[in-house]
């Protein structure tokens, strides 16, 4: 569908069952500024976009990585099961930062994705994992499920690391202890993204 919302042309895209909206999005502003705010207005917008997946039910989400474009903070949600962040069924929620109106959503993977997923206890111990990211300084670890190109998901160790200058996200499968995938962590000034 397409129509107007806030003065600016928008498409809503609504599944053939069920009737959930997968997304809206609104035309970005050809005015707005692609610039990072600063940290305090940086988590009043997450907070805002936070609100919004709460209000619309979805199930409790930790902010992840937000990019700047148009006027508009496009900050990527990443919903919990046991305190386990799973990326297969992000949404993507677009807050204007002059306005802190709800400018877009894209919900898309949730709706295609979310299941009751059974989540076992790891089966290699954190150290195993670690050895699997030798040769990086590890800053951080937590637990994630991560979608596969064959559309298959992975239970994974997600170490925050660093190597020289550079940023990287490592997933190590926490069956198998193998390197499930790799991310660069970029910083721009039109905030953060991973390659």
């Amino acid at each position: 569908f397409a129509g107007i919302y806030e003065e600016r042309p928008v498409e809503i895209a609504v599944a053939k069952h069920g009737g959930d909206i997968l997304s809206f999005l609104t035309q970005a502003s050809e005015d707005g500024l692609d610039i990072v705010p600063t940290q305090k207005r940086a988590e009043e917008i997450i907070e805002i976009a936070q609100a919004y997946v709460q209000k619309k039910g979805w199930p409790e989400c930790e902010s992840g990585y937000v990019q700047y474009y148009g006027g508009n903070a496009i900050v990527n949600m990443i919903p919990l099961e046991q305190g386990i962040r799973i990326y297969p069924d992000l949404i993507k929620v677009w807050v204007n930062m002059d306005t802190n109106k709800i400018m877009g959503v894209d919900a898309n993977n949730y709706v295609a994705s979310h299941k009751n997923r059974a989540l076992d206890e790891p089966a290699i111990s954190l150290e195993e994992a670690k050895k699997s990211v030798s040769g990086l300084t590890l800053n951080e670890y937590d637990f994630a499920v991560i979608p596969l190109p064959t559309g298959e998901e992975r239970f994974c160790f997600e170490f925050w690391c660093t190597l020289e200058e550079d940023d990287y996200i490592v997933y190590v499968d926490a069956i198998t202890a193998e390197v499930a995938d790799i991310l660069q962590i970029v910083h721009t000034n039109n905030g953060t993204l991973t390659k």
